[in-house]
């Protein structure tokens, strides 16, 4: 089974907030633009054929990255597609731009090494986003809004990600009309890619086909089982597991969407608790903000995975097939990621 792949440069459930979310309104409260930025060693801007990647591999590029400098460090030769993250969509169709936008230094890089630029056009108000999908004139003004920008700029498609639907039928039926209406408005402009970002199970609220035939294709954000919210530690992207996992939301949630039109979800960071246990799948409380002595401490980047916890021994979860690696300071701690094998297994679930 054939399918497109996707690495984060950075919810799949719907009781959870998404990263996307989290992340965004977390660096609007706390980013600072005199932020200073590690170094990075590995870089690499020397143009590509599009023939040296067999498959399509769509990175995210939020904006507080890009203002943070680490934009600098992209591996173009390892990307097929790059998307801005975001531009916001309020409720009558206007569009904020991202920080220091438009992003002429990542635009011009990425085409010269046969990169597509995306944009991501996001909402997590769910009133907003039924404004957005039913009303045909502020449907149409967001439409012409996206398209002045791609056409401004150079862009080469747009995602959207809309998230905290409001209730089923905006789920399973106005958000197949609204991609339907922009497949016909953009018509005329048969180059640029419109693709929607979907959660990795449905709860039979949605209808991926429907969204699918609509689309060039569908980014599953396949990841976020567990996090800030839970009730116990876990993988963030379990490939396999009893209930839920990476593999069943792929064969069962999926399984009428065509395989050429999914890119997989992966996640590129992890979470770290503090626990009463040292077992896997320890009982912890849902992280309260008003709180000061929560289990869940923070997202954890790939990176600083491998920066600042190396020390620990790491184990593997059989259940999920994902690492994880613990310590005791005063107290159990707990992190779930993903390495390098646990991606490798879940691309390979992704191309076969």
């Amino acid at each position: 089974m054939k399918k497109i792949i996707i690495l984060l440069i950075t919810s799949s459930l719907t009781i959870a907030q998404s990263l996307h979310q989290f992340e965004n309104d977390y660096y609007k409260k706390t980013f600072s633009l005199n932020r200073h930025i590690e170094s990075v060693n590995t870089i690499h801007k020397e143009g590509r054929t599009a023939s040296v990647l067999s498959r399509a591999v769509f990175g995210y590029l939020p904006w507080w990255e890009y203002a943070a400098g680490y934009h600098q460090y992209i591996r173009y030769d390892l990307l097929t597609h790059i998307a801005v993250f975001s531009f916001e969509a309020d409720g009558n169709g206007n569009l904020t731009n991202p920080i220091g936008w438009p992003w002429n230094d990542v635009i011009e890089s990425a085409h010269s090494n046969g990169v597509k630029v995306i944009m991501t056009v996001t909402s997590f108000n769910g009133e907003d986003i039924h404004r957005l999908m039913t009303d045909n004139g502020i449907r149409t003004k967001l439409f012409e809004n996206i398209r002045l920008i791609m056409l401004t700029t150079g862009l080469d498609g747009v995602n959207i990600d809309f998230e905290n639907l409001r209730d089923e039928n905006d789920k399973k039926y106005a958000s197949v009309a609204f991609m339907m209406h922009m497949k016909e408005h953009f018509r005329f402009n048969p180059v640029y890619e419109i693709s929607f970002a979907t959660p990795s199970y449905g709860l039979n609220q949605w209808n991926f086909a429907g969204l699918a035939e609509h689309s060039h294709y569908l980014f599953i954000m396949n990841y976020d089982y567990w996090g800030s919210w839970a009730n116990s530690t876990g993988p963030s992207a379990p490939l396999t597991g009893q209930f839920i996992s990476v593999t069943n939301s792929i064969n069962d949630e999926y399984k009428d969407v065509p395989p050429s039109k999914i890119i997989l979800g992966v996640p590129y960071y992890g979470n770290y608790w503090k626990t009463d246990s040292n077992q896997p799948y320890a009982t912890v409380k849902p992280f309260n903000s008003d709180s000061t002595n929560n289990n869940w401490q923070k997202i954890v980047r790939y990176r600083e995975v491998a920066a600042d916890y190396s020390q620990h021994e790491k184990l593997w979860d059989n259940i999920s097939n994902t690492p994880w690696i613990r310590w005791n300071d005063n107290g159990w701690n707990q992190v779930w990621f993903d390495d390098s094998t646990s991606l490798e297994m879940k691309y390979n679930l992704a191309i076969q």
